[in-house]
């Protein structure tokens, strides 16, 4: 059994949080999400579902939505759109199982990192809870990143 740690840093645009997620994605015993909370803030909050203009536009929000490539993506990057279509507890629950099947280590990490804007999408109570999927202990960890 593995004692699993979810850490969650919460970061500003243009932090150094992107370099902290790809310094703990290049450990071989973690899994890195990026912005997993993403996809329902733009559910939310985008123009598609808003009668104004107040809502908020991004390139590829339909295809980002719909967990469908754009047309330029890269065939080796579809998987990324793909599942963008789980919530974060899925997202969080998939590492746990690859972790669990792929590493030795008794120790293991996911990273996750959202934007301080989006923190009104995240239940404290229900989130912060480690399945039950062959993990001895789960500790979920809060952390923010400042320029």
């Amino acid at each position: 059994m593995k004692n699993v740690t979810v850490i969650h840093c919460w970061s500003a645009p243009r932090s150094r949080s992107t370099a902290l997620l790809y310094s703990f994605e290049s450990r071989s015993d973690c899994v890195a999400l990026d912005e997993p909370l993403y996809r329902r803030w733009l559910e939310e909050n985008s123009n598609q579902n808003q009668d104004t203009s107040s809502g908020v536009t991004r390139p590829y929000t339909n295809e980002f939505i719909a967990a469908t490539p754009h047309d330029t993506a890269r065939e080796e990057d579809h998987f990324k759109w793909i599942r963008e279509k789980d919530d974060l507890n899925t997202r969080i629950n998939l590492a746990i199982e690859r972790l669990q099947n792929e590493q030795t280590e008794e120790q293991v990490v996911i990273f996750a990192k959202h934007m301080a804007k989006h923190c009104p999408l995240f239940d404290f109570d229900r989130d912060c809870e480690v399945p039950n999927v062959n993990t001895s202990k789960g500790h979920h960890q809060q952390g923010n990143v400042e320029n």
